[in-house]
């Protein structure tokens, strides 16, 4: 019942509008809320609110990593000059996965998790070497499962990073 109309949800930065007639999801982020930002600085995470070109950034990295079909839609700016952005991405039918799901996926496309213990993810932080991106909140709720078994990201954090493996002395 869900998909047979337009659906409105909330979400942590944005509001999310199903849309199963165009077969895709809209997302507006709240004003001048565009989730996280995890830039390392000398080697250690940082965790800060990320800009409006932040949040753009890591939608078109997700796009190139993960090949998506994420879309800027628009950009508003209201009389207060708040900001708030509209997206759009496929609308992916399935199940939330099994983290043995996502990690499986993950390894796949040549991730590894930032922090293991016997080879098993301690982490939802994973790390790809051959170009430096970063994936952060790479949980089951973040990912589909389709009816055919493919995992999917929906909503999680790219970046690009220079890990600083180097101890300060």
């Amino acid at each position: 019942r869900l998909l047979e109309s337009r659906t409105t949800l909330a979400g942590n930065e944005h509001v999310v509008v199903l849309d199963p007639k165009a077969e895709r999801i809209w997302k507006t982020t709240y004003p001048n809320r565009f989730g996280k930002a995890y830039p390392r600085i000398g080697g250690q995470p940082t965790f800060q609110d990320a800009t409006a070109l932040e949040y753009l950034v890591r939608l078109l990295l997700c796009n190139e990593v993960f090949g998506d079909d994420l879309r800027l839609e628009q950009v508003v700016v209201d009389d207060q000059h708040t900001v708030r952005v509209v997206t759009s991405q496929p609308l992916i039918v399935g199940t939330q996965p099994a983290e043995a799901e996502v990690h499986r996926y993950l390894y796949g496309i040549g991730f590894e998790p930032v922090e293991a213990v016997d080879g098993l993810p301690m982490t939802n932080d994973w790390y790809r070497e051959q170009d430096g991106v970063m994936v952060f909140d790479a949980h089951g709720g973040n990912f589909i499962e389709t009816r055919e078994g493919h995992v999917l990201p929906i909503d999680i954090y790219v970046e690009r990073v220079g890990i600083d493996t180097t101890t300060p002395v």
